[in-house]
């Protein structure tokens, strides 16, 4: 009777190894669920409008400091475009997920805005008036679609 108590240390191995296995498998779904939970936090109206006054902020800097930009005006757009690729797909998020269709005309700017800055700085090189046109015109575009999320936000 006493020995069917005893566990060999095989047993002892696999019951420990599979308690390992469950452990980090248990830790993965809790990690995925918070992730997502992140996710849907993030698509709310307020955090687009974040993304999209955040992209702007950057293109201020940048023309604030166009000083500096002779040689690096090519990189610093392809930042900007980056930074508007990313309120963009946050903008689309919504269309797709919240099917908030009047979010559409806004991605659609922003996607064309940041195409422009990304071919513009695939140049190569770019000169003082054609970085300060690109960011001035950067600019105007965020400010408008600020001001379509705003009104869509106001509703």
């Amino acid at each position: 009777m006493l020995y069917g108590l005893l566990i060999s240390s095989a047993a002892a191995k696999m019951i420990l190894h599979y308690g390992i296995c469950f452990a980090i498998i248990f830790v993965a779904v809790l990690v995925l669920g918070l992730r997502k939970r992140r996710t849907r936090k993030e698509l709310r109206f307020e955090f687009v409008k974040k993304q999209i006054v955040k992209s702007k902020t950057c293109a201020e800097k940048l023309l604030a400091a166009k000083h500096k930009v002779p040689f690096l005006g090519s990189t610093k757009l392809l930042k900007l475009a980056a930074s508007v690729e990313e309120a963009t797909w946050y903008v689309l998020q919504v269309v797709e997920v919240k099917k908030e269709m009047l979010f559409d005309g806004v991605a659609n700017s922003l996607d064309a805005l940041a195409t422009k800055l990304v071919n513009t700085a695939s140049e190569g090189y770019v000169s003082m008036q054609d970085f300060e046109e690109s960011v001035s015109e950067a600019i105007k575009t965020l400010d408008g679609a600020i001001e379509k999320v705003n009104s869509i936000i106001a509703r």
